[in-house]
């Protein structure tokens, strides 16, 4: 491989020189084996012919004073070496990424080598580059999308017309545009986005790739186009190029549109709407689906529909798959176990979709909740299995009366009164009546023995045999023109537990009329189809200030405010459609005279006196609602608070910085500039002069690295707390300045890296406030961890202040804004003369 790459390399050299009479430079060529070809003008190079196989050049310019610029013009395709002079003023070609320098001193083979190696590996990505163009221009030729490549240097945008009529539907013949010119074609109301959004990628250090969508001039009007593509960047992370493809989308959005327009509607219907794919996974799903099945977004989203509607029938998940497969629309009935464990019937109509190319896309399901009609279907078969069972076991009594009040037939019931046929026959029915009702008894049979096919129903007690009082409910049918019964047909039954059951209902209703009226809470009954108030607790009178009369005659909608009356009326007409609505939500009433009053309300369907209807239970919670604003506007003034300190910290931190760079930094880098231009204007004396030029320099290393250790010491993070904090106080120790006891007793392996910072931090601040204000001897500082608290203290003898006239400093705003993001608290306790002493608590998660 190293004879191929030297045997190339070789071949493509022309070395470029003044006049003949040079002679080093193809002496070191040659010395290095190197095939090179010599030239004498730059005529002379471009009409080579190696230049048609991006040779490389060696140009010699020792003797002019600057680099020619007539050399710009083979800069972005060849690489270049320069041989010259250190003296020979470098032109702003020099700083090309395209050109290599070699001075006169350093003119030997391995120098040589090295250039020539170089500017090989450029030679390589210029070929890659016109590849790259070629590849392009091809791809171009028959893309439907427009393949563009974007140079940010030149501002210079390559495409294919071709493909750009095939996007766009008109011609544009330039095959390059700079980007204001691109941005000409894009729909005003785009530009100034489109122009921010390329301006942020390419500004964006971290952003190698971009993707956005936006309209642009077509043949027939404005069409949405979506760009994506690559980011090149060079070594500095600036970017360089962007390569990228144009594609019209707008079908594409039409279609998004449509399908946004029908979501839409698809999540406010109460059925549940869902889109799957292809493959039966699910790919949208309305709430109401969400809601019925209880899976969550992110669960419903990795299942297919026959996992959901076949969670324990294999067979039916087959069937269901192989009708999925038929791409033909179709319905089923299922009983689901949905996710929250319930079980429901459903009916599950699919419709097979299809893209503008016929290609099958997937299906749209409507799912309805069916359990009701499943289960009237049930009842309905049970009550035709009990009708039966009742005719064959019937539990009433039939019985049939001659006009003369002989029982002629008892087909059932002999249990009901205990009495047998002969008993009955012989004064039974009648002597055990109970005297109450003895007369509308015989009163009502001779009514129906007088007319025929006449039928009379009463209720009435009798004796049993044991001596028991029973109610039975009879109804007489005068059959005696029908030749089969000849006779007054007596159908009768024990309603004995029913009348036991009318009373306890009597007994309740006042019960529930009492916790009506006398209920705490609000409460009215209203009709959701004309909003008509049909009856009111005391508790609604005293709440709104009308009187009952006043309430019976106004609508509902006059105890909303106006702004929450949509709502309601929202409500009402989800009440009329579904008689099962019950609904809690939060709104805003008006009382009597005009006050606006937060309320809870929860409406509960209800019959009332065989009507469907609404009944409402009021909450009023102003004080709570006005409470929570409370609350809110002081949590966001604390916020504000605690941003505010922070921002101040780290302002003084900037300015702190900038004062060490300008009055310490600046100063000693300004004295080794005068030492080093003094040493080279003095030959005799440029040796004590850079020596202490040196001795500046490691002086500047060490302020650098003692400004970089206050910002962020590596060892809170590296060496843990604890070293860090030795190291701290031991620079502290140095300065002779003070007495200085720590005492560190706590585990730091519990606390977090932003606790440990934020504590590190805190001493820091404190220490500074020390050696500015206080005044101070001896300090004592002690962390202490015990049980699930964690505290610091910071004790010094100093001179004290009053807290409360600095108790808007900076530095303990700082603390305490500091402290406060990690849950922490402050104490400060200081007074004049005696010293101050600062306590931070914080409280450990085990």
């Amino acid at each position: 491989m190293k004879k191929n790459h030297k045997s190339i390399l070789t071949k493509r050299v022309l070395c470029v020189l003044p006049s003949k009479d040079v002679k080093d430079l193809p002496n070191l060529l040659e010395s290095c084996n190197f095939s090179f070809q010599l030239v004498y003008s730059l005529d002379e190079l471009l009409n080579n012919e190696f230049l048609k196989d991006n040779c490389i050049i060696l140009v010699d310019t020792r003797n002019k004073k600057s680099i020619p610029d007539s050399f710009n013009m083979l800069i972005s395709n060849f690489p270049i070496v320069f041989v010259t002079k250190k003296e020979v003023e470098l032109s702003s070609i020099v700083f090309n990424e395209d050109v290599d320098v070699l001075f006169e001193n350093e003119l030997n083979p391995q120098r040589i080598k090295l250039s020539i190696a170089r500017a090989f590996n450029k030679y390589a990505s210029f070929v890659q580059r016109d590849i790259l163009k070629q590849q392009q221009f091809l791809i171009g030729q028959v893309s439907y999308d427009i393949i563009w490549d974007w140079d940010l240097k030149t501002d210079i945008i390559q495409y294919s017309p071709e493909s750009w009529k095939k996007v766009f539907g008109f011609n544009n013949e330039n095959k390059a545009l700079n980007f204001e010119a691109w941005v000409s074609f894009v729909h005003p109301d785009d530009r100034d986005f489109m122009r921010k959004y390329y301006h942020d990628v390419l500004t964006d250090t971290k952003a190698d790739s971009f993707f956005v969508e936006y309209r642009m001039r077509s043949a027939t009007g404005f069409i949405y186009v979506m760009e994506k593509g690559s980011i090149i960047r060079n070594d500095e992370k600036s970017a360089v190029k962007l390569v990228g493809v144009t594609r019209n989308i707008d079908d594409i959005k039409t279609i998004e549109q449509e399908r946004d327009r029908l979501a839409a509607i698809a999540r406010e219907v109460v059925n549940s709407v869902v889109m799957i794919n292809p493959e039966g996974f699910i790919q949208w799903a309305n709430n109401a689906f969400k809601i019925k099945t209880g899976y969550s977004k992110e669960d419903l989203y990795h299942l297919t529909i026959e996992q959901i509607l076949y969670a324990e029938d294999e067979i039916g998940a087959q069937e269901l798959r192989r009708k999925l497969n038929s791409k033909q629309p179709f319905s089923v009935e299922v009983e689901s176990k949905f996710n929250e464990g319930k079980y429901y019937w459903v009916e599950a109509s699919f419709q097979a979709q299809y893209d503008n190319r016929a290609n099958h896309i997937g299906y749209f399901m409507v799912m309805a909740d069916i359990t009701l009609r499943k289960d009237a279907e049930e009842k309905l078969r049970s009550n035709e299995k009990r009708f039966r069972a009742l005719v064959e076991n019937i539990r009433d009594g039939i019985t049939v009366v001659s006009p003369e009040k002989m029982i002629m037939e008892l087909y059932s019931g002999q249990n009901i009164l205990g009495f047998s046929l002969e008993e009955l026959n012989n004064g039974a029915s009648v002597t055990n009546l109970h005297p109450n009702f003895k007369d509308q008894v015989v009163e009502a049979f001779a009514k129906v023995v007088s007319t025929p096919f006449e039928k009379v129903q009463i209720a009435y007690q009798i004796k049993r045999k044991n001596g028991e009082y029973i109610w039975l409910d009879s109804t007489m049918y005068n059959l005696t023109q029908e030749k089969s019964v000849k006779g007054i047909l007596i159908n009768f039954r024990d309603i004995t537990d029913e009348k036991n059951a009318e009373e306890l209902l009597k007994q309740s209703e006042k019960k529930y009329r009492d916790l009506f009226y006398n209920n705490p809470l609000a409460i009215i009954i209203w009709d959701p189809a004309t909003f008509k108030v049909l009856e009111v607790n005391m508790a609604t009178v005293i709440q709104y200030g009308y009187d009952v009369d006043t309430l019976a005659k106004m609508s509902f909608k006059d105890l909303v405010h106006p702004e929450s009356q949509k709502s309601l009326v929202t409500i009402a007409k989800n009440s009329q459609n579904n008689a099962l609505s019950y609904t809690t939500y939060q709104t805003r009433h008006v009382d009597k005279d005009g006050n606006i009053m937060y309320m809870e309300v929860a409406f509960h369907p209800i019959d009332y006196y065989e009507r469907k209807v609404s009944m409402a239970i009021i909450k009023n919670i102003s004080e709570q609602v006005e409470l929570e604003k409370r609350l809110e506007q002081e949590r966001v003034l604390k916020q504000q608070e605690v941003t505010n300190a922070a921002i101040t910290a780290q302002e003084q931190e900037r300015l702190h910085i900038g004062l060490e760079l300008h009055d310490n930094i600046n100063q000693i880098l300004a004295t080794i500039r005068l030492y080093i231009e003094y040493a080279l204007a003095n030959q005799e004396k440029s040796i004590p002069l850079l020596e202490s030029a040196k001795d500046l320099l490691y002086s500047a290393v060490n302020e650098v690295r003692n400004i970089s250790k206050s910002l962020l010491p590596p060892s809170v993070g590296e060496k843990g707390l604890v070293a860090s904090l030795d190291d701290l106080f031991d620079s502290f120790k140095k300065l002779n300045l003070y007495s200085i006891r720590t005492n560190w007793e706590m585990n730091e392996n519990k606390l977090s890296e932003k606790l440990k910072l934020t504590i590190f931090r805190i001493i820091q601040e404190q220490m500074n406030n020390v050696f500015k204000h206080a005044m101070a001897k001896n300090i004592f500082v002690e962390l202490i961890g015990k049980d699930s608290k964690l505290t610091l203290l910071v004790e010094d003898d100093g001179i004290g202040f009053n807290t409360n006239e600095s108790s808007s400093g900076v530095g303990l705003r700082n603390i305490r804004s500091r402290a406060e993001l990690q849950g922490g608290t402050v104490q400060i306790q200081s007074v004049i003369g005696k010293g101050t002493r600062l306590v931070v608590t914080f409280l450990l998660n085990e």
